[in-house]
């Protein structure tokens, strides 16, 4: 956490250090919708299995600027804090359903290419896409672990866990622009590179063979409100 805030500090007077270069300083600040998606094969032989958890809801926050800003298109960058969650239900045994709570926490940097579709002359339609970097601050407990099947525990070594995340994020969104202000809606998807673990046999408690992977993916949506100053 030390070093999140440090990192936001630092964004914040490089900005205002450079505001001859940056056209416009914001934050954007909104929830995110999270379902974590494993892929898993118990031994050699066996089939691949699909188990998704329900979505769930974590939080989204972000400062950026735009680095460039015209009429009809806008190069942005950004860095904040974005949560992927999702809760697995167990239903192996009937009546015995258990639910679970998996948490991750990233700091998430992004650069984006933004298109303008003008609506009146105080308003404007956006859509966006760019790369982005997400590295692991912090993860719930059971992150370590995996147990379907009424708590079949699936182990993976800590190597297995990838802090750093590269892909893109896409959206679309709205803006109003008032004096020197812009107020807004956005709706993205973040589209992954990479996993999130990749573990791969023999399993550490000895009962998994070389044909064992478990591998952990996040499909997450992002719905965030926006609010900029012309500098």
């Amino acid at each position: 956490m030390k070093r999140l805030i440090l990192l936001i500090v630092f964004y914040s007077l490089l900005i205002k250090g450079y505001s001859q270069t940056f056209k416009t300083v914001g934050v954007n600040a909104g929830v995110t919708v999270s379902r974590l998606e494993w892929e898993l094969r118990q031994n050699s032989g066996f089939p691949v299995e699909a188990l998704k958890t329900k979505w769930t809801a974590g939080y989204f926050v972000q400062i950026n600027t735009n680095l460039i800003d015209k009429r009809v298109w806008a190069f942005n960058t950004s860095l904040g804090v974005v949560q992927k969650n999702g809760n697995y239900i167990d239903e192996y045994y009937a009546g015995n359903q258990s639910e679970e709570p998996h948490k991750l926490t990233y700091v998430s940097f992004t650069n984006l290419l933004k298109g303008k579709i003008g609506v009146s002359e105080v308003s404007f339609f956006t859509g966006h896409l760019g790369p982005r970097v997400d590295y692991l601050i912090a993860h719930s407990d059971n992150i370590t672990r995996f147990a379907p099947y009424g708590g079949n525990y699936f182990y993976y070594a800590d190597d297995d866990l990838r802090r750093v995340n590269i892909g893109l994020n896409s959206g679309i969104g709205f803006q109003v622009e008032m004096k020197n202000k812009l107020l807004g809606i956005e709706v993205s998807k973040n589209i992954n590179f990479n996993k999130i673990y990749h573990a791969t046999g023999p399993r550490l408690d000895g009962n998994g063979d070389e044909g064992f992977f478990l591998t952990l993916n996040d499909n997450t949506f992002i719905i965030n409100l926006l609010l900029s100053w012309r500098l």
